[in-house]
């Protein structure tokens, strides 16, 4: 089948991005990524490697990438955190992990706040928590209440402290009744 286009530029392009990639890998083999080994830690050197990485980037995803490119941007976006991370103190590497935990700490914390809040929200109104929908109470109270009003769900009745009769309603309407006659009406419901 003939290549189109769209399809030989795609393949051009990534044959391209290739090229440059296994160039600077050649480079970077050959010197330290700040230039030459005699050479002292240029910061605008730096600062302009990842720019033009961030540039090949963009390039990249602008483009739509296919399965085949989506290799190469990944490759790009991880030579580009080396670099960055080779420019991090230990201090800041440090930080940004440090960040990174207290963000999942708390992303985990909030999922179990939320399961928490729509639980108590569900139980109070009779609905099952998977019915509810929102993240905030406001937004899990008034789900509830558009559901019980809808399908006019009423939240079921205890029964009598005496433990007789139906559920919620007395047996012997106030009135004082004997055994027998408890036996009797227990009987009819």
């Amino acid at each position: 089948m003939a290549e189109t286009p769209e399809e030989k530029k795609t393949r051009e392009d990534a044959e391209a991005a290739q090229a440059v990639i296994d160039a600077k890998a050649k480079a970077e083999a050959e010197q330290p990524p700040w230039g030459d080994d005699d050479a002292a830690f240029d910061a605008e050197k730096a600062k302009a490697l990842i720019l033009n990485l961030r540039d090949e980037l963009k390039g990249m995803k602008a483009k739509k990438p296919d399965t085949a490119n989506a290799a190469k941007i990944a490759q790009l976006e991880a030579e580009l955190e080396a670099i960055r991370d080779k420019e991090r103190t230990e201090l800041e590497r440090e930080r940004v992990r440090a960040d990174n935990a207290e963000k999942k700490l708390k992303d985990k914390e909030d999922a179990e706040t939320e399961a928490d809040l729509r639980k108590e929200i569900a139980d109070a109104s009779g609905i099952k928590p998977s019915l509810l929908r929102g993240k905030t109470r406001e937004e899990l109270e008034a789900h509830a209440k558009e559901l019980v009003d809808e399908f006019k769900i009423t939240k079921p009745k205890a029964p009598p402290a005496d433990g007789q009769g139906d559920a919620g309603s007395a047996v012997n309407d106030g009135k004082e009744m004997s055994a027998d006659e408890i036996v009797t009406a227990a009987l009819k419901h």
